[in-house]
């Protein structure tokens, strides 16, 4: 935890063993140490003592000495690691630098029984600020998110990068489920490793009333690009319009995909028409040449006929002259055959037998 009751001072924050500049406070760290021995530094709601953790690799905050029976700020306590508490203290050092007038507290007690991270009051006007370090469950998010709405208190939601986005895929059940019970278009994460603030959206495109395409849209920014005025609390104005502009060109870029894929359904659709038809002017010229072509016994007396009449002679002057007949060297029925060729080969071959 970071607030505590101190006897003589009344509430202090383990944020002030560490100046703005991120350097830490030997005297104030000193006093706090001190009243934690003598047993002044009490739990602001069991009133049980506590002791000061400080490190190189800690940031200051408070813990009870022993476990309580009952106590709030206890539950937040153990299951607070210390990447959280490294979020925080960072968040809170810019709100602390940056918001003009405003007093900022860690730990807020809400009337529910809630405790907020972050509490920024500007006269009249309260702010929460929570980060969320670990995978952000659903059902435990929106139960969270309803006291807010139930206490009318505006609250901005932080997340860590490294564990809200898992498999690559921010835009999960959970994402989508956050984006819509806030009202925002975009993700607010932040990395206090990096000092970034990573902005993700959702580009859509919906046709028919329905979602067609979903991608994801993402910036970071330092912190001096975010606001941390009362009404814009970290946006990024760069951020707005570069995703009004990405949206735009996403809109665009589906709307044309889509008149491809209608073009191409409209041309496939018209050549399988096309190809039906000649399918079926391919089966009427069949059956037409069908009644019209004469039988093999027909075919045969015709020949015979011929045979008759044919010219004797070693060769034909032209094959056009020749009938239907029996080619006296293969003895198949052709129309172009030959008594004898002159060197005594068949020239059927390059006939069309029938």
């Amino acid at each position: 935890m970071f607030q505590a009751y101190l006897e003589g001072e009344g509430r202090v924050s383990a944020h002030d063993m560490i100046n703005p500049y991120g350097q830490r406070s030997y005297e104030r760290e000193r006093a706090f140490r001190d009243a934690s021995h003598g047993g002044n530094l009490r739990c602001m709601d069991c009133d049980a003592p506590l002791v000061v953790k400080a490190g190189p690799k800690l940031i200051p905050h408070f813990a009870h000495k022993a476990v309580p029976k009952h106590c709030d700020y206890y539950k937040y306590e153990i299951g607070e690691s210390e990447d959280h508490r490294q979020g925080i203290r960072a968040l809170y050092d810019q709100f602390q630098r940056r918001v003009d007038g405003g007093a900022v507290t860690t730990d807020h007690k809400l009337s529910n029984g809630r405790r907020a991270n972050l509490m920024v009051q500007v006269e009249d006007q309260g702010v929460a600020v929570e980060f969320v370090h670990a995978k952000a469950n659903y059902q435990a998010w929106i139960q969270k998110h309803q006291d807010y709405v139930t206490l009318d208190l505006e609250v901005v939601w932080v997340f860590s990068p490294r564990n809200t986005v898992e498999d690559q895929d921010p835009y999960d059940f959970n994402a989508q489920t956050i984006l819509k019970e806030t009202g925002k278009d975009y993700l607010v994460l932040f990395d206090p490793s990096t000092d970034k603030m990573t902005y993700l959206a959702l580009l859509t495109y919906v046709a028919d009333q329905q979602v067609v395409s979903r991608n994801v849209f993402t910036r970071s920014y330092n912190l001096l690009d975010v606001s941390f005025e009362v009404d814009t609390f970290l946006t990024c104005a760069r951020f707005t319009g570069a995703l009004k502009e990405a949206q735009t060109h996403y809109q665009d870029a589906m709307a044309a995909d889509e008149a491809r894929v209608e073009g191409r359904k409209v041309r496939s659709l018209a050549a399988y028409h096309q190809r039906e038809k000649d399918r079926e002017a391919l089966k009427t010229r069949r059956q037409e040449a069908k009644g019209q072509s004469k039988s093999l016994e027909e075919l045969m007396d015709e020949a015979m006929d011929q045979v008759e009449k044919r010219p004797q002679g070693p060769w034909y002057d032209s094959l056009e002259d020749a009938r239907w007949g029996f080619c006296t060297v293969c003895g198949q029925l052709t129309k172009d055959w030959v008594v004898f060729a002159p060197d005594n080969t068949c020239t059927c071959s390059e006939c069309a037998h029938s």
